[in-house]
């Protein structure tokens, strides 16, 4: 018995050891609230381990009975920081109101002053029957008070409440991170399931308080689903809701080029499958414009436009971040944003610009800057270039007669005819009032006549 006592405290030390050190990498994050409750707890569950371990090699009962007291303080505290890492965890702060908090804490004073003084009344513990098994000094029974089951009630309910947050949270996680979810029922259930086996001395063998080494598995379950499973934020689970439900595309790339993650925004937006898409090279199954936006300057966007059967659908806005930590590079984020309104308003107001409002036709200004354009090219290239300038005789006495708004009919008719003769690379522009130029490119002298001479035949033979 006492080799098997000599084991169970070398491995109270390894987990007052372990949690040590669990809650001081902890702190090391404390700029999160959730670093902050996670180390409090971990300190807690040390002192509970080191306080079980000392007792076992305590010389008295007196000795051991401090011990005995000590432990259950950060006892009676761990819970209340439990409940409270698991607010943070689950970004559920709104639960801490006031009145709670007040509440809360209200009972655990109650319960440490019940401790402290249990000697006085013996609410908490009436007595503890103490056996020693060579150098190891036992706790071989102990006789319960009433307050007792008021504790163990108000400890497995806060459990039992933090419990039901980490698995509401833990359901709207997808099939990718289950591990994630396992890693938070592992670190929920072992520490409540090892309580109830003391409490109710369902293990009748064993009469040391074992149950904390549950809250070192939790630990370190906790540990790993944080800081192991996601590298990049705290806490996984309310950062992988907020990646979810962001309406912008988003696709997490490492080092090697491979897709890591990706939300259904992106999955959405590229029109691809998510089965199996994660691990796979972003080259092989994202748009070409991502793979050049990989290989350029990390931070600038350029525009990614997306067709559907070959037509325009939708204009987006890609553009490239770089995720470190520490300076380290560790992988890069590609968003798509949707930026179709705007980039439409802007060629509506482009084309505004550009188009005379009566006829639909480009303007007098916008035609300048095309016969610059189409001269230039024909002094490069050496080709033909003509200009068709004409207008409407008499058109006064047209408005005069029946009035502007036929004559803006006219108008509007003579400029279809126009563009319903020319060539589709061919220009046509209001020049002024009743005025139309054309632009005809690689066409000389004797084919811009011609092209002239129909378009006033079509003109002249026209009904208005």
């Amino acid at each position: 018995m006492e080799r098997a006592y000599s084991i169970l405290f070398v491995l109270y030390i390894f987990s007052t050891a372990l949690t040590a050190l669990l809650a001081v990498y902890a702190f090391n994050f404390k700029k999160h609230k959730v670093s902050i409750s996670f180390s409090v707890l971990m300190a807690l569950v040390s002192v509970w381990a080191l306080t079980v371990a000392l007792g076992l090699i305590s010389s008295t009962e007196e000795i051991s009975s401090v011990f005995i007291v000590i432990r259950m303080v950060a006892v009676i505290c761990v819970p209340v920081s439990w409940f409270i890492f698991v607010i943070n965890f689950t970004d559920r702060r709104d639960w801490l109101t006031m009145p709670l908090i007040r509440f809360g804490f209200s009972l655990s004073f109650l319960s440490i002053i019940l401790i402290v003084t249990n000697s006085i009344h013996g609410w908490f513990i009436e007595d503890i029957d103490f056996k020693r098994y060579g150098l190891f000094l036992v706790e071989e029974f102990w006789h319960l008070g009433p307050y007792y089951w008021f504790h163990v009630i108000y400890s497995y309910l806060l459990i039992f409440a933090g419990m039901v947050l980490i698995l509401e949270k833990a359901i709207q996680l997808r099939d990718r991170y289950r591990l994630q979810a396992a890693g938070l029922l592992i670190g929920t259930l072992v520490p409540l399931v090892g309580n109830i086996i003391l409490v109710f001395d369902l293990l009748p063998g064993t009469k040391v308080n074992y149950d904390v080494l549950g809250f070192v598995v939790s630990g370190i379950a906790f540990l790993w689903v944080i800081y192991y499973q996601d590298l990049f934020e705290l806490k996984p689970i309310a950062r992988q809701i907020l990646f979810d439900h962001m309406t912008e595309g988003m696709v997490v790339i490492n080092n090697d080029d491979r897709i890591v993650d990706i939300n259904p925004a992106a999955i959405q937006i590229l029109g691809i499958e998510e089965t199996g898409i994660v691990g796979k090279r972003a080259g092989e199954h994202l748009p070409d414009e991502v793979t050049i936006a990989l290989n350029s300057d990390e931070g600038n966007s350029r525009e990614w436009v997306k067709e559907i059967n070959g037509e325009v659908s939708e204009y987006f806005s890609l553009a490239v971040s770089p995720i470190k930590i520490k300076e380290q590079l560790l992988g890069r984020l590609v968003t798509f944003n949707d930026v179709s309104e705007q980039t439409w308003l802007a060629q509506q107001l482009q084309e505004l610009a550009i188009t005379d409002a009566l006829t639909g036709i480009f303007n007098h200004r916008h035609f300048y800057e095309l016969i610059k354009i189409e001269h230039d090219r024909a002094v490069r290239t050496g080709n033909f270039l003509s200009i068709i300038l004409f207008d409407i005789d008499d058109f006064k006495q047209v408005n005069d007669t029946y009035g502007h708004l036929i004559g803006d009919q006219i108008l509007r008719n003579t400029a279809k005819i126009c563009r319903d003769e020319i060539r589709t690379y061919d220009v046509i522009a209001r020049y002024g009032g009743e005025e139309f130029v054309i632009i005809l490119p690689e066409t000389g002298e004797e084919e811009g006549f011609q092209m002239a001479e129909r378009i006033r035949k079509l003109i002249e033979g026209y009904v208005f």
